[in-house]
């Protein structure tokens, strides 16, 4: 009797630990959904807010959405690979409770991460040539032409 107990408890804690690997799983697929098209929306929206701002703003908000999409890269790649650890315990409590096999791992979320990946690239050289030309013109308004030094001399 006293075994028959054991083994149920321990049947019942695999059960346990499924449900919960089940929802970690789902929670980490949401994520890598959510989280790109929110990076990209509100960096989007707050960009597309900046046009009648200081050129040198606006480049400097490229920068700073550069700098969150490192933050957000990092964090959908601990997300993918924290995936892939439930995926995989998932597989082996399937197999202790002598279920058929019905998890796997599918990388369809990936290209979303590579998506944050380009973009965060693609700020950054926005941010640099609008950065770089505001400093170029700048220097370039303080040079005098030509006319205008004739017309100072007169």
């Amino acid at each position: 009797m006293h075994n028959t107990t054991h083994e149920e408890n321990e049947l019942e804690t695999w059960r346990t630990q499924l449900t919960e690997l089940n929802n970690r799983s789902r929670w980490y697929s949401t994520q890598l959904w959510q989280l790109p098209f929110t990076y990209l929306a509100v960096t989007a929206i707050v960009i597309a807010n900046l046009e009648s701002q200081k050129t040198y703003i606006v480049g400097l908000s490229f920068l700073a959405a550069f700098i969150l999409g490192i933050f957000v890269s990092w964090h959908m790649k601990g997300i993918l690979d924290g995936e892939k650890r439930a995926v995989k315990n998932l597989q082996k409590v399937e197999e202790k409770l002598g279920l058929p096999k019905t998890v796997e791992y599918k990388k369809y979320t990936k290209p979303l991460w590579y998506v944050v990946i380009l973009a965060t690239l693609i700020f950054l050289i926005i941010g640099i040539l609008i950065l770089y030309g505001t400093r170029n013109i700048s220097a370039k308004s303080l040079q005098p032409t030509a006319e205008a030094a004739a017309e100072l001399r007169y």
